[in-house]
């Protein structure tokens, strides 16, 4: 009984089981938003360096590639079970999320 309360404490993943129903929480959305956004900013690094040298190059590819994981890497969208603290220029504004 011990060993599951240390394990669930040190547990990575959040629980996705909502409290309601019992039932698990998708997370279909929030992949398939990310994939769409770091697709989109690939598409559009890409495009923006055939325009500039004319062809689809390597070093094209690769500089759209960090593009689209920056774009990735920058947006978080919170699921229904997280708290999140919200800052305003970098001061504590407040803790939102479900009550």
């Amino acid at each position: 009984m011990a060993r599951e309360k240390k394990e669930r404490r040190f547990r990575v993943a959040p629980d996705t089981t909502t409290e309601v129903a019992g039932e698990r929480a998708s997370s279909t959305g929030v992949l398939v938003f990310s994939a769409v956004l770091c697709a989109g900013a690939f598409a559009a690094a890409l495009a923006a360096a055939w325009l500039i040298v004319g062809a689809v190059t390597l070093p094209g590819i690769v500089g759209a590639a960090i593009v689209g994981l920056i774009a990735l890497s920058s947006c978080h969208v919170a699921q229904q079970w997280e708290r999140v603290v919200v800052l305003r220029l970098g001061r504590f504004n407040r803790v939102s999320g479900p009550v």
